[in-house]
């Protein structure tokens, strides 16, 4: 009691307090009131409840026709982003058992599909087509894998009626769930959803559930109650239980023991629903407030049952009448009242203020109850109230879960010492195979009601013979204390070992009736004779009623529906077990597998000696350490991408201890390493930037003005490689034969561009191109537009005038390569007769290499180093330039497949990597073999 006002609200709003991710999870009959007493909580406090409906906001109705597809990525991201939130979030358990199937189904159908695209042979745009619905699914499968996990793994679940949720007390609770979930399900063309399905997946998520809050008034069976808290025995689960199952056992017997049977042959037609409240009323008084639960009304009819009970009340307590109570689909309270126009119609609701007050003065109505609102309803009532249950005996599903659940709705304000008053209707004339839960306990089920019929007959009888002596018609003529005496059950002192009932029960009798309470009666013989046989023929009615509701409650426990739900949570709490080693396993690859690689040190394999020969200066440590970084986040990305092992179909008999030794992540681990050895990484190629010195600045910005100018002049000289309208005309410029081939010289200038950029960015590598003596950016420059300028062809100019224009061309040249300058030629003709000779006088080529080579001839590079103040600044970066130059060799090796020090360094890193996992799996295992002797040690107690 309280589950649903103190304990969810006040566990779900301290985890929120303190950062958890809540969830709060309930049957879809619960869920609707808890929706509503939960968003007016937190909203007063602020935070705002939420509401993960799937089967109404995703799932179209089973009546609009043809069912969709409706877990569509967009769909499912949605419902991710809000399991992912941590403010609280309402989701009933069969919206979690959906997700659970469809996560399982959809890995089902993504094996069939990777197996149909290896072993078929089909045309391109069938592969195509096949290859994008594999990726497709692989998505689904991701994102389903990812709802799951954080609702399994992380924050905290708040279960309410955790153990109907596996043990319902009727088996044909399943079958709603099991056809929703097959119509949600229908568009995957897999086999229907099954009743043991549902039970193996809720089991499985309560089992696998990480950090959880369970509450429930039932525990179903011993079984389930010690594999729901992964216990081996009863008593172990028992411990585990802030409050003790055995208690509510006890309570509930407790209730039953003191409970008054009415004893009627039909219980549906007005006149004997009259009789059996009139019956009640003479033992309790007729202006008690009354609960009437008809555990054989479905509900379908719910307002017109309401209103033909409303006119018994009204007859039964002499056409007094009041206002009747009662719940709609959605768990709001309504009212049916004849009297008043306002609630005359159907669904009438009452305002919350109303409501308050009808709970602080319940005895001003009665109210009605059915069988979909046996669990969690929480009716107006107080102590005063009392309660009359129809149909235990009618129902043979009905296990004594439901019927305590049944019970304890007009029993919620019952204490410690006493008890409101509940009578039990039972129908002896109900058809056996209707009452019967199956047909091999028909013949025992049918002998305990016997019994108790020919008890009550007996009872019946006795009362009439104490009438006939007393002279009085009705027990309303005798006296209060009289009526005390004859309502009250005679108590029994429970024998010892050497004793038997029957003597205590003479015993017990003969002292009651010589006791001062009986002195109210004569002391007749025959008056004494009479209450004596009365008293005792009411106490073994009141026995064969309590074996008859024990024994009838224990039939339908020890049924085959029962241990094939046992069955089942067995099953699902194993699988859930097996899952959450996998899952441990695959977790391995976040924290577990980043710890390792940070604790990888390299110092062993990339030695002075392995890595001298490739660079003449570089910071060795820094070449480690970016090394080491690098291969770090590369390898971990990796891991990360492994897919988790999982099993088609679960087999329960396979122990545990085999899904922890599973070789799937050391194969994956070599695989990884296999695949980066062989194709190398792509390293963060981002370098250390520094603010480059003004004088060494102004030296690089003088250097890159001159190749500019270059650059430009001779754009001029040749029209950007552009053709001449008229090539007679001589205008001035070089006329390309290809005008194509000036893209070549454009390319080298925009080389040179990018490499400036990345210096005045502060890159050191790029500063160092530009600075160094040999082979600098200029160099490369200039060296590049002398090869790529003597192959190019040019068009005959007008009048001989190409050869002035080549003459043009090396003194806009010599500007950056001096050795073009006119000084070193002994006159003009002899530059001609080397560089650009011509028969005609009138050259198409020009000739600045030897040999193919630019550097053939030595034109002196005006590029020769920083001096002065520029040189003193280059040389005090030569830390920064060692240390830029090994993060570059590294980031080179790295990107080398097959590189020599790439692949010793990650058979390195994979030598560490198997070992912790190695190790990881050990502890994996230990913990598999103590699973596996619960569940082994379990099987005991199964229902046999």
């Amino acid at each position: 009691m309280g589950k649903s006002k103190t304990i969810i609200p006040l566990a779900a709003d301290q985890a929120y307090r303190k950062g958890h991710p809540v969830r709060i999870i309930a049957p879809p009959s619960n869920q609707a009131e808890l929706d509503h007493s939960l968003y007016h909580y937190f909203a007063e406090q602020g935070i705002e409840y939420r509401r993960l409906n799937i089967f109404e906001k995703y799932v179209p109705p089973m009546e609009g026709g043809a069912p969709g597809k409706w877990w569509t990525e967009e769909n499912l991201n949605e419902i991710l982003e809000m399991v992912q939130q941590n403010e609280p979030l309402g989701i009933s358990t069969k919206d979690v058992q959906l997700l659970k199937i469809l996560k399982e189904k959809l890995n089902t159908k993504l094996k069939s599909k990777m197996d149909e695209l290896k072993t078929t042979h089909l045309s391109g745009d069938d592969k195509a087509k096949l290859e994008e619905e594999v990726n497709q699914l692989r998505r689904e499968v991701a994102i389903s894998e990812k709802i799951v996990d954080l609702l399994q793994y992380s924050g905290l679940n708040i279960f309410d009626e955790y153990g109907p949720s596996v043990m319902p007390g009727r088996i044909d609770e399943l079958h709603e769930p099991a056809t929703e979930m097959g119509w949600a399900l229908k568009p995957l063309n897999t086999q229907p959803t099954t009743t043991r399905e549902i039970v193996e997946v809720q089991s499985a998520f309560l089992s696998a559930s990480k950090n959880k809050i369970c509450l429930s008034a039932t525990m179903g069976t011993g079984f389930a109650m010690a594999a729901l808290t992964q216990s081996a025995t009863v008593a172990e689960a028992a411990a585990k239980c802030v409050s003790d199952p055995k208690t509510t056992d006890a309570r509930f017997l407790n209730w039953l023991a003191k409970a008054r049977p009415i004893l009627s042959r039909g219980t549906s037609k007005p006149e004997d629903r009259i009789r059996i409240i009139g019956q009640a009323m003479e033992g309790a008084g007729k202006d008690k407030q009354i609960i009437l639960f008809d555990g054989n009304d479905d509900g379908k009819n719910r307002f017109e049952n309401v209103k033909s009970d409303h006119e018994n009340l009204k007859k039964a307590r002499g056409g007094v009448a009041r206002g009747l109570l009662y719940y709609n689909d959605q768990k709001n309270l309504c009212l049916y009242h004849p009297q008043d126009k306002k609630y005359q119609g159907e669904n009438a609701t009452v305002t919350p203020e109303m409501e308050t007050l009808i709970r602080n003065h319940p005895e001003d109505y009665d109210v009605r109850l059915d069988s979909t609102q046996g669990v969690g309803t929480d009716c107006p009532q107080s102590a005063e109230s009392m309660g009359i249950h129809f149909g235990f005996l009618e129902d043979a599903s009905g296990r004594s879960s439901v019927t305590l659940q049944q019970v304890g709705r007009s029993m919620r304000k019952s204490g410690s010492l006493k008890m409101q008053n509940l009578f039990m209707v039972m129908d002896p004339s109900t058809d056996p195979d209707k009452a019967c839960v199956s047909e091999d306990v028909r013949e025992k089920h049918k002998g305990l009601v016997t019994a108790y019929e020919r008890a009550q007959a007996d009872r019946d009888k006795a009362w009439k013979q104490l009438a006939s002596a007393l002279n009085i018609e009705s027990a309303g003529e005798l006296s209060l204390e009289q009526r005390r005496v004859i309502h009250s059950v005679l108590h029994v002192t429970p024998p010892d070992k050497d004793g038997s009932y029957e003597d205590n029960l003479a015993h017990d009798l003969d002292a009651y009736i010589n006791s001062w309470e009986c002195d109210v009666f004569p002391k007749d013989r025959p008056i004494v004779k009479a209450l004596k046989d009365f008293k005792s023929a009411q106490r073994l009615e009141q026995d064969r009623y309590l074996d008859m509701v024990g024994g009838v409650m224990a039939l339908r426990e020890k049924s085959e529906p029962v241990k094939a739900r046992e069955e089942d949570i067995a099953s699902g709490v194993k699988r859930s077990e097996a899952e959450g080693i996998l899952f441990g396993a695959h977790a391995w690859r976040e924290e577990e597998a980043r710890t390792v690689l940070e604790r990888v040190r390299l110092d062993s394999v990339l030695t002075p000696g392995a890595v001298h020969s490739r660079a003449q200066e570089y910071d060795h440590d820094v070449y480690v350490d970016e090394f080491e970084k690098q291969l770090r986040a590369a390898v971990h990305k990796e891991l990360k991408e492994i897919e988790r092992e999982r099993f088609e179909d679960f087999d329960k008999d396979v122990p545990l201890e085999t899904f922890a030794n599973s070789s799937h992540m050391d194969s994956e681990i070599k695989a990884c390493i296999s695949r980066l050895q062989e194709r190398g990484i792509t390293p963060d190629s981002q370098v250390k930037k520094t603010e480059i010195p003004p004088e060494l600045m102004n030296y690089c910005n003088e250097l890159k003005k001159t190749a500019d100018d270059v650059y430009e002049n001779l754009g001029t000289l040749c029209n950007y490689g552009k053709q001449s309208e008229k090539v007679t005309k001589s205008d001035g410029t070089l006329v390309l034969s290809k005008s194509k081939d000036w893209k070549k010289i454009k390319k080298l200038h925009e080389d040179l561009n990018k490499k400036f950029t990345d210096l005045q960015a502060g890159d050191l590598q790029a500063l160092t191109e530009f600075c160094r003596e040999r082979d600098s950016a200029l160099e490369i420059f200039y060296h590049g537009l002398a090869t790529q300028l003597s192959g190019i062809e040019f068009k005959s100019g007008k009048l001989n005038s190409n050869g002035p224009k080549f003459g043009k061309m090396c003194e806009i040249l010599e500007k950056g390569m001096g050795g073009l300058n006119s000084r070193n030629f002994v006159n003009t003709r002899d530059r001609i007769n080397r560089l650009y000779p011509s028969p005609n006088n009138n050259p198409t080529r020009i000739n600045l290499v030897k040999s193919g080579k630019a550097n053939g001839w030595n034109w002196r590079i005006n590029a020769s180093g920083p001096d002065g103040q520029a040189k003193v600044e280059y040389d005090s970066l030569d830390k920064m330039r060692n240390e830029n130059s090994a993060r570059q060799m590294a980031i080179t090796a790295l990107g080398n497949g097959k590189d020599p020090l790439l692949v010793a360094s990650l058979e390195h890193i994979k030598g560490e990597l198997l070992k912790d996992n190695r190790k990881y799996r050990d502890d994996l295992t230990d913990l598999a073999i103590q699973s596996q002797d619960r569940i082994d040690r379990r099987e005991k107690i199964k229902l046999q």
